[in-house]
């Protein structure tokens, strides 16, 4: 910090928070590791869209509407359908669910959505897909329960653990 004086922790946690810049052209993408299995070649899923990027197992952290935290593990496996299965595991609950990519902004930046039960009701997420100094994915965004514009938000974030980290199937 000597170095830089003048900046503080928050502006460096800022900085580290944003992530690196993206390529956007097909031959940059193509020269990302695959981080989970390549789709079957059959699939008639949008060669623009990252999913061998994002299939795989991620450790999970969380922060719930009412402010406690959490940490876990998730599992994004692809399906043929050009959708994700999704498997939470949280403490010792674990939860199917499902998720699939969208678009947001008028830019048309890919947003992976997901929909999985708790309590009995949909909850529904959002997460923007990013990536880590080593080119591993990265996804974070607010959840909150379906259909319910007053219910409060929370927030995760999914990253692969370096370490191999905690398993969910």
């Amino acid at each position: 910090m000597e170095a830089f004086p003048n900046i503080g922790l928050a502006a460096i946690a800022l900085v580290c928070a944003c992530g690196p810049a993206r390529a956007h052209d097909a031959d940059a993408r193509s020269q990302l590791p695959l981080h989970g299995r390549q789709l079957a070649q059959t699939t008639n899923c949008s060669e623009d869209l990252p999913f061998e990027f994002v299939d795989g197992v991620y450790a999970l952290l969380g922060k719930r509407p009412g402010g406690e935290t959490y940490a876990g593990a998730l599992r994004l496996k692809t399906k043929t359908d050009c959708t994700f299965r999704m498997v939470r595991c949280i403490a010792a609950t674990r939860v199917e669910g499902s998720a699939r990519f969208d678009y947001a902004t008028a830019d048309k930046i890919p947003v992976l959505r997901t929909s999985f039960q708790s309590g009995g009701r949909v909850v529904e997420g959002r997460f923007k897909i990013d990536g880590d100094f080593d080119n591993q994915p990265v996804l974070t965004g607010p959840y909150r329960v379906k259909d319910d514009p007053s219910s409060p938000w929370g927030w995760e974030f999914a990253y692969v653990d370096p370490k191999g980290g905690p398993s969910c199937e």
